[in-house]
């Protein structure tokens, strides 16, 4: 786990470098274009020509102008990154009157954000292991995350309150929690910066019975204990709750298999789809979960639909563990 936990943190870091570093650039660039124009216009003025006069090497204006210009162009660049959500809803009208005017050239539509486009991105997940045609670009939602944002709309209750438990919150779906009135909503983490809070799936600090719902997609397997992240899941559960808990499934193997002598990011990959999965689960995954107590059911919802509903929206065609505590 500490291989994985250092290259989670370099990852961080080097996402912060990447931010701090387009700020300063995205910073620059919009100084450099007011710097142009008031240059223009000062050099206009100060030699009283009456055409465009531009100086290579040394600056025409004063030294307290062009740090003006460099805090305004860094502010620029903050408003443009706080306000990228806007430009984004900009950008999907955009695309929603091309796909009215012109619906032949759009075979795809993310149901999370809105986005249409020719085909979805392909997913590297390292050292050769490709999804193929299945992220948004927009949002970044893959055929998971576009599945379960259909099918927890059509079982969450909304005639009562509840409470939520989401383990490894992503983004699309804790928006999608979080816009429910009823729900009394908490993520949970190992890592302290993803969620509101930090919690051991393996050794959870709540009381039994605690939440309506828990929400654990694409976590187990990562977990060397997942035996005991199953029990700890079904024992905050309440009765009459439901849990819905997703894992990568090779299909064609019965038995989930297992390594832990397989420790580096690359053999990783290779044996279990992604660096940092410690297993491989197979067609055994819903007998695990109802040795931890639940009752499982393999909802079929996304199959129900039809095929070119299932193409059209990039849906993952396969079962949604439904788990309840009776």
């Amino acid at each position: 786990m500490d291989i994985i936990k250092r290259i989670k943190n370099s990852k961080r870091k080097t996402k912060l470098l990447l931010y701090a570093i387009s700020y300063l650039f995205l910073g620059l660039f919009f100084a450099l274009i007011i710097h142009s124009l008031i240059e223009i216009s000062y050099l206009n003025w100060a030699l009283g020509k009456g055409t465009i006069v531009v100086f290579y090497g040394n600056c025409a204006l004063p030294p307290i102008v062009q740090v003006f210009i460099l805090v305004l162009g860094l502010t620029l660049s903050f408003f443009f990154r706080y306000h990228l959500n806007l430009f984004k809803k900009i950008y999907i009208f955009w695309l929603s009157l091309m796909h009215f005017l012109f619906p032949k050239l759009y075979k795809v539509k993310c149901n999370v954000c809105g986005w249409y486009g020719e085909k979805f991105v392909d997913f590297d997940c390292g050292y050769g292991h490709i999804y193929v045609n299945s992220t948004c670009p927009n949002c970044l939602s893959q055929p998971r995350h576009r599945s379960f944002f259909l099918y927890l709309k059509k079982v969450i209750p909304t005639n009562k309150q509840i409470k939520v438990l989401h383990f490894a919150p992503e983004p699309l779906i804790t928006k999608l929690f979080k816009s429910y009135k009823n729900i009394d909503y908490l993520s949970v983490d190992i890592d302290k910066n993803n969620a509101m809070r930090v919690e051991d799936i393996t050794h959870l600090s709540f009381s039994d019975s605690s939440f309506d719902i828990i929400f654990c997609s694409h976590v187990l397997e990562h977990v060397e204990n997942d035996k005991n992240a199953m029990s700890e899941l079904y024992r905050v559960l309440k009765k009459g709750g439901f849990a819905i808990i997703d894992v990568p499934i090779d299909t064609s193997r019965a038995q989930t298999y297992e390594d832990f002598s397989i420790i580096s990011p690359e053999e990783r990959t290779k044996a279990f789809w992604q660096f940092d999965h410690v297993r491989l689960y197979g067609n055994d995954f819903p007998d695990k979960l109802r040795g931890a107590g639940f009752k499982v059911k393999a909802d079929m919802f996304i199959s129900t639909l039809d095929k070119s509903k299932i193409d059209y929206f990039g849906l993952e065609d396969g079962p949604i563990y439904f788990c309840e505590k009776e």
